[in-house]
């Protein structure tokens, strides 16, 4: 699939490792997933012309060094996020040393996750320091809502990006009571919503794959684009987890999402995360 000259496509949730570098308790290794090296997503991301894309470290995984090798060898091309152990009394000296030694964007953090001591924030609050991203993460929506609406109450200009629609309940037709809630987060300014997540499984309670055109999707799909704007809405591969293909979302947002126009499209596909990560 080729693209107009005009357009741009920007990939903004995408996994690479070699598997030495990985912990044994990584997730995707004890579940057999698909560990593909930066090469296998070069590789893809020409094919379907997409110029750039976001790294997201693996869970449970605290070695940054293939990701920063990623950065250096492909300059320009590549935006990284880190995965901290925010147990660690260390773990804000940590993310300053990736942030502003290694050039990550910013970091990972579970929505429900709190520091310990005496700041339960201080791994949020040390992000906003750095003007760095969370790519916020969770198991459900309400655990979306729940972990950050305090957090955004308490550092309402933080950079976010919520990651996989917000693992949405997609059996379930709208309204739903905690997805509003995650909805509403769109009166915040710096956050964002990933449109990804559900082309290959319902990680991680189990494994369902989904089939495109992930019709199932499409109520959720247009709630997030109308609350939060096509302008703050992005596009995302979850790249190994391909078995749609590679460019199953753009084929899904380019032909599934009837309900877009030609500017929305483009403004989620890329123009959006252009602004956003700064490419």
């Amino acid at each position: 699939m080729s693209n107009s000259k005009s357009e741009i496509l920007i990939d903004t949730h995408a996994h690479v490792a070699v598997g030495t570098l990985l912990s044994r308790t990584v997730l995707a290794i004890d579940r057999k997933m698909p560990i593909l090296p930066v090469e296998d997503l070069n590789a893809q991301m020409d094919e379907h012309g997409v110029s750039h894309a976001v790294l997201v470290q693996w869970g449970c995984s605290w070695d940054h060094h293939y990701l920063a090798h990623c950065l250096t060898a492909y300059p320009g091309r590549f935006a990284a996020i880190a995965h901290i152990d925010e147990s660690r009394d260390d773990a804000c000296q940590v993310l300053d040393d990736l942030v502003r030694i290694h050039d990550f964007a910013g970091l990972r953090l579970t929505t429900i996750v709190r520091s310990p001591g005496n700041d339960p924030l201080a791994i949020w609050k040390k992000a906003y320091e750095l003007d760095a991203v969370v790519s916020a993460s969770g198991r459900n929506v309400k655990d979306f809502a729940d972990g950050l609406e305090p957090v955004l109450q308490e550092l309402p200009n933080l950079r976010m990006r919520i990651e996989h629609l917000s693992r949405v309940p997609y059996r379930e037709a709208p309204p739903h009571a905690d997805f509003d809630r995650l909805l509403a987060l769109a009166s915040y300014p710096g956050v964002h919503i990933n449109i990804d997540g559900f082309l290959a499984h319902q990680y991680p309670d189990h494994f369902e794959y989904s089939t495109f055109p992930f019709t199932e999707y499409l109520p959720f799909v247009r709630q997030a684009v109308s609350a939060f704007g096509a302008e703050r809405c992005m596009w995302g591969s979850e790249f190994p987890f391909i078995n749609n293909g590679y460019d199953a979302g753009i084929r899904f947002i380019r032909e599934g999402c009837d309900f877009l126009d030609d500017p929305q499209r483009e403004w989620i596909l890329g123009r959006s995360a252009k602004a956003f990560w700064g490419f």
